[in-house]
């Protein structure tokens, strides 16, 4: 279903590894030109309203209000702020989040008919079985509604609008590495030359992931799919005991790096650039990070599916997604993005051609045929 390979992605954008590439709103009466303006400085006005521009032979949504659960932090505050707030301008319907995802509550609401949220976010740290075609938790995405026929189509899903990425990178604490620090996973296994304590992530799909790669497996080999799960965990093995906290949440390995619990750590790559800019000592590569899809599912029973799928559309805008990757290192799902990102982003985000190129294209097929029966062997031979 899906595995997008780097190749894929520069063909695409039709540039070269040199070259730039390739988430309480206002009054809808608030006229946009100045907040477009200011979102996209490189573009005049009049571009700017032209690119922000929505069609008029839409059915009016005007006074709904869309609900969707996040992760928080400067993403969600990116996303309220610039997207949703437009959105209202352009449509008359406000779009919020709630307090973050909730996998048993949304089964809840659903088996009750009592359904609160109309999107489900489906971020990276979820099983890669919310790809999956036949999932009635969900609705089928309407396409004819949803103009996502810029984004590459094994990103297209069924049930699933792909509008961001991000990537899992190898981070760590640069007064503890002065001058040399880890620049892979095979260095992270390498406790004599990298001593102190990791962290690592929980999830098998990562983890094995990981694990693969500090096997010596390429980025670019053809062949890293199928996973050898069974030597994957015995790649593990080797490591676990200098492991402090295999991690659940997205937030937790930076807070142990920051801490000083853990000297290095897997962590996704969109929460270093802040501590960092704060002076924290921290350091991180792109090399054999793991991009990861994110995007957004219409929650099946909820009240506002043909909003949802305008809200999804507009989501789906180069210019849009522009808005989130030029404030938050986020990866973007529409190659034509690229045009609107600032030249002192370029580094910062994880689909850019100098940081794609060396990192692993996740294939989400894999995992979803696979992770089940991955996690049990993971339980089974580590205890974790």
């Amino acid at each position: 279903m899906y595995h997008f390979s780097r190749r894929d992605f520069l063909r695409a954008t039709g540039l070269s590894g040199a070259s730039i590439a390739l988430i309480g709103c206002q009054p809808a009466t608030n006229a946009p030109a100045a907040t477009e303006a200011k979102a996209l400085n490189s573009e005049s006005a009049a571009e700017s309203a032209e690119l922000f521009s929505w069609p008029t032979d839409l059915p009016s949504i005007k006074g709904q209000e869309i609900v969707y659960p996040g992760w928080g932090g400067p993403f969600d505050d990116v996303v309220q702020e610039s997207v949703n707030t437009l959105f209202e301008e352009k449509t008359g319907c406000k779009a919020k989040f709630v307090p973050g995802p909730d996998t048993a509550k949304l089964e809840e609401m659903i088996r009750n008919n009592a359904v609160e949220w109309d999107l489900w976010t489906a971020g990276p740290d979820f099983p890669p079985t919310i790809f999956a075609n036949p999932n009635p938790t969900f609705e089928s995405i309407d396409y004819s509604i949803v103009k996502a026929g810029a984004i590459p189509a094994d990103q297209q899903f069924e049930r699933m609008v792909t509008t961001d990425g991000y990537s899992l990178g190898l981070v760590y604490r640069t007064d503890k590495f002065a001058g040399s620090p880890p620049q892979s996973w095979a260095d992270v296994w390498d406790v004599k030359r990298f001593p102190g304590p990791r962290s690592l992530p929980r999830r098998a799909a990562d983890l094995l992931d990981i694990a693969t790669m500090a096997s010596g497996r390429s980025v670019d080999d053809a062949a890293f799919y199928p996973v050898d799960i069974d030597a994957a965990l015995a790649k593990i093995k080797q490591i676990q005991s200098n492991v402090t906290k295999f991690w659940s949440g997205g937030d937790e390995p930076m807070q142990l790096l920051l801490n000083g619990e853990v000297d290095i750590a897997a962590v996704w790559l969109s929460r270093v650039f802040t501590p960092i800019s704060e002076g924290a000592p921290i350091g991180f590569t792109w090399n054999q990070g793991i991009y990861r899809l994110g995007g957004y599912c219409i929650v099946k029973g909820g009240k506002h599916v043909n909003a949802c799928q305008q809200y999804l559309s507009w989501r789906c805008k180069p210019e849009v997604q522009a808005l989130i990757s030029n404030k938050v290192s986020v990866g973007y799902s529409n190659p034509a993005t690229s045009q609107h990102i600032d030249k002192d982003r370029v580094a910062k985000i994880p689909t850019s051609p100098d940081n794609i190129k060396v990192q692993l294209q996740s294939n989400s097929q894999f995992w979803l045929d696979n992770e089940p029966k991955a996690e049990a062997a993971l339980a089974s031979a580590l205890g974790i």
